[in-house]
């Protein structure tokens, strides 16, 4: 194999000499170190090659760059500083070999360097280095110029007065892009600081000399011919905007340099957007492009889908993509980087009001009647639903009455009359120190602060772990399929994490940051709910089917007590009833003269989506007892319903997790009878088709997976984002409440491994299980020896 190292950063001092090696090293194809032999540091004298590391660098040591980050550190006696520092010697890395190499210096010869006699030099210190000090890629239009900071060094230290040249570099990628930019100075002195500057303009019509061949356009419905020219293989040449240009810089007449980067400059033509651009005229021929380019974002938004683009959470989505720096944000959508300025404007506008097409008659603002998606279902021999007797669910028809129910066994395990007629629950349950506050097992009648915070910490558990329950049968949907179920489940999740942060905020407004980022916080399952919750309730991680929602979503969301539908509901130990605990105690604090929240709200989470305010609801700042009242009543509501006779969730107008979750089983929407003040499932049909379901295995976890195959590497992938998440979620809520919008990226991104996840086979070596992987929420993931290199 060829034996080669990178540049690697070293710095003096007065007894030692530190080399950064962490990017210098070869490595194999899958990151374990190579191995090219005794590696050592040194100094070049005239003649020989001064060794100043006794032993050699154990860089094929287990763990060794992890536990030291690459860095080496080897001691200086004072001649070999000032032979470094004062006399301009340079400081060598080099392999130890038989013969062949530099010859070494009489003093250098080491016990550990057995039969080596010479060195042979592998990197060796340069005088000048040239480096851009921060971003080195940028864009030029009509109106905008960049400019590129360079820094000089000499010996390490600023290089004064020094004539910096810059010129076109483009041969090293075969470019032929003409002189569309150029720099307004094609040389500049450094100054006191060794730092000199080029600024770079359009100086010419760049046009569009980038093209690509788009054999799928045809398929879209309105190609614009304007911007698609003929292709003879049958489908479109479309432009790619802009051009690219590179520039090298150099120090006149110097040598023994070293140049990090090359400038990198993207021009644009000029371009003038329309007052009110459309989907169809001005947009559409954007996104199809980016749509080709990265088909993962289907997991997303399908940027070809007008009506889908327009759903609230996808605007925003888009708005939050394409606002960010296009190079100091990693999340910045990365192929918008090619789109000039004011097309980025253009589509910013336009996603403030998305008119579909002036052109066509459709009046601005009014959107077209959806196009059918196409249903993607999993392969036809893949099992489906285990429970195809949907009609004898409880509740679903005005006329069955609850002994009938009880004849169907195990569906209605958690509804069942028994099951309410539980014994007193004990007084004291980790986490819920305001347990007995409330309810008919009444046995305290005081609390504390801490016994509040205690208390808000655990309802974040409680809210975290109804996420991944309800993610994970969300994503087992076939694309396109089961949509209205797909929509109910989604605009639920939704609100779970509205409730997480608003846990989160009412922790942190008593002046305490929650615990996120920890094994003991993040859920595992299967699982009971946290804080002795609904504590004959057991939750497990399973593919979407009516008997799983029924069972367990409905049972997470059940409330205390409802007589809307037939027959009535009564629980104990609700999630309602824990938040009820809480006001209570909070009452008593203010009532004892305590004052629990702070008016200083600059460490309160602001809510990401707020374009769907309407659809959701909103995130309660709290600052007192009617506002933390505010927030409290929000969850109660939109998780139970308003009362024991209203489904609703009043702050949004829409039916409480409980009902809709409902619908979804009785396959009806449930409607108001206005003459007789009742509800019933007679509404308009939620068709549940099992078939369009992938066979996700139960409970996926990281401790059953089968090393070396996709399931296992895909999982891991999905882990990887999970962590994440998480570690993101505990710095947004630990005093950097503006970095939330960093987690809607990777919240995307875990979607759509998780969407790839379904239809990994679990087990590729048996043929007759037909599973699949599933996503691994699990917080650690387990040491394996397969992960190892060999």
């Amino acid at each position: 194999f060829k034996q080669w190292v990178s540049s690697a950063p070293f710095m003096v001092s007065t007894d030692r000499v530190s080399v950064d090696l962490s990017n210098s090293l070869p490595i194999h194809v899958h990151g374990s170190m190579r191995d090219i032999g005794d590696l050592r540091v040194g100094i070049q004298h005239d003649t020989c090659v001064e060794i100043i590391s006794p032993d050699s660098i154990p860089y094929m040591t287990l763990h060794w760059m992890e536990n030291t980050g690459g860095v080496v550190e080897c001691a200086l006696t004072q001649e070999q500083h000032t032979s470094l520092t004062e006399n301009n010697l340079k400081l060598v890395l080099v392999q130890m070999v038989s013969s062949g190499g530099n010859t070494l210096c009489s003093d250098s010869v080491f016990p550990s360097l057995k039969s080596a006699h010479s060195a042979k030099v592998l990197l060796s210190e340069v005088r000048y280095v040239l480096r851009p000090t921060g971003v080195y890629v940028g864009y030029v239009d009509e109106d905008h110029t960049l400019t590129i900071d360079i820094y000089v060094t000499d010996f390490g230290e600023p290089a004064v007065e020094k004539n910096v040249t810059i010129f076109r570099n483009d041969k090293i990628r075969n470019l032929t892009p003409g002189n569309g930019v150029s720099a307004i100075a094609e040389s500049a002195v450094t100054d006191e600081n060794g730092m000199v500057s080029f600024t770079f303009k359009k100086t010419e019509v760049i046009g569009f000399p980038r093209v690509y061949y788009d054999r799928q356009w045809p398929l879209i419905k309105e190609c614009i011919s304007s911007i698609c020219s003929a292709d003879p293989t049958g489908g479109c040449k479309l432009p790619i905007e802009g051009q690219v240009y590179m520039f090298g810089y150099q120090i006149a007449n110097a040598s023994n340099t070293s140049v990090y980067w090359n400038v990198v400059v993207l021009g644009f033509s000029d371009f003038t957007a329309p007052e009110e651009p459309t989907w169809v005229q001005d947009i559409l021929p954007i996104f199809a492009r980016y749509k080709r380019l990265t088909h993962i974002m289907d997991t997303i938004v399908d940027l070809e889908d007008y009506n889908d683009i327009i759903l609230p959470q996808n605007i925003e989505l888009l708005k939050l993509a394409m606002n960010r720096d296009r190079f100091l944000e990693a999340d910045f959508m990365p192929i918008t980087r090619d789109l000039s300025f004011k097309k980025t404007e253009m589509v910013l506008l336009w996603l403030d009001n998305p008119i579909y097409n002036t052109l066509s008659g459709i009046q601005p603002g009014i959107q077209p009647k959806p196009t059918d998606k196409i249903c993607q279902p999993p392969p036809e021999n893949l099992p489906g639903s285990q429970f195809p007797c949907v009609s004898f669910f409880p509740r679903c028809q005005p006329n069955i009455v609850l002994k009938f129910a009880e004849n169907i066994g195990a569906v209605d395990g958690y509804f069942s009359e028994s099951n309410f007629e539980r014994k007193k629950p004990p007084l004291h349950i980790k986490g819920r120190p305001l347990k007995g506050l409330v309810g008919k097992f009444k046995s305290r009648h005081t609390c504390s602060l801490e016994d509040l915070r205690a208390q808000l910490q655990t309802a974040l558990e409680l809210e975290f772990a109804t996420i991944p329950l309800y993610l994970t049968s969300l994503y087992s949907f076939g694309e396109n399929c089961n949509r209205e179920a797909d929509k109910l489940i989604t605009s639920v999740i939704m609100q779970e994490m509205l409730h997480f942060a608003q846990a989160a905020n009412l922790l942190i407004a008593t002046g305490q940051y929650p615990l996120i980022d920890n094994e003991t916080v993040a859920p595992t399952y299967p699982t009971y709910l946290p804080g002795g919750v609904l504590p004959d309730l057991y939750i497990s991680l399973k593919k979407a089917s009516l008997l799983h929602i029924y069972n367990t979503f409905m049972g997470v969301e059940v409330p205390a007590e409802t007589d809307v539908g037939s027959p009535p509901v009564h629980a104990e130990d609700t999630i309602g009833q824990f938040y009820d605990e809480i006001k209570t105690c909070i009452s008593y604090l203010y009532a004892e003269g305590n004052e629990v929240f702070s008016s200083n709200t600059s460490g309160q989470v602001p809510w990401p989506w707020t374009s769907t305010s309407g659809e959701i609801g909103s995130l309660v700042v709290v600052t007192d007892k009617d506002s933390a009242f505010d927030a409290i009543n929000q969850i109660i509501t939109q998780g139970e319903g308003a009362s024991k006779i209203s489904p609703e969730d009043v702050s949004t107008g829409k039916y409480a997790h409980f009902f809709r979750f409902e619908e979804i089983v009785c396959e009806k929407r449930l409607v108001a009878d206005p003459d007789t003040d009742t509800y019933s499932y007679s509404g308009e049909a939620i068709p549940f088709n099992a078939s369009e379901v992938w066979p996700m295995r139960d409970d996926p976890t990281a401790y059953n997976l089968i090393p070396n195959t996709n399931c296992y590497t895909e999982a891991k992938a999905f882990h990887h984002v999970y962590r994440s998440l998480l570690r993101s979620l505990q710095e947004t809520f630990s005093g950097h409440p503006n970095q939330v919008t960093s987690m809607v990226p990777i919240m995307e991104t875990m979607q759509a491994h998780a969407k790839r996840l379904m239809w990994v086979k679990y087990n590729p070596h048996n043929e007759a299980d037909l599973t699949t992987c599933g996503p691994v929420f699990d917080y650690n993931w387990p040491f394996d020896e397969a992960d190892c290199p060999k």
